[in-house]
């Protein structure tokens, strides 16, 4: 599908749809928005744009593994907490993570499939 082309008016005949899979979807997202009479429908088909469950799911692991851990770490959390937090908990849900789990790895994984996706 080609660009549409924002310097000429679309003619009556022509349908114009925008879409957009995986980090496309926030381009399709801001087009639709930025010129919403250049498009007739649009589909960003990325899972940020969707809704917040995604982050709430990302939220549930991540408390979870924390209370597992026994790992104190307040919201927002802090700027290390990828580069230093993260790697300690792993460490601690088994090693080499995710292929071997101790008990509390294991119970991360049962625990996740009840997390609302």
């Amino acid at each position: 599908m080609p660009w549409p082309n924002f310097q000429r008016p679309c003619e009556q005949t022509e349908t114009h749809l925008h879409y957009w899979a995986f980090h496309g979807g926030h381009i399709t997202g801001v087009a639709i928005e930025q010129y919403p009479k250049s498009f007739d429908g649009a589909l960003p088909m990325c899972g940020v744009m969707g809704d917040n469950e995604l982050f709430d799911y990302f939220l549930d692991y991540q408390v979870v593994a924390q209370w597992l851990t026994e790992t104190n770490v307040g919201y927002p959390f802090p700027p290390d907490y990828a580069t230093a937090i993260v790697p300690q908990m792993i460490s601690e849900l088994g090693t080499p993570f995710p292929t071997v789990l101790n008990d509390d790895g294991k119970k991360l994984r049962t625990a996740t499939k009840y997390f609302r996706r």
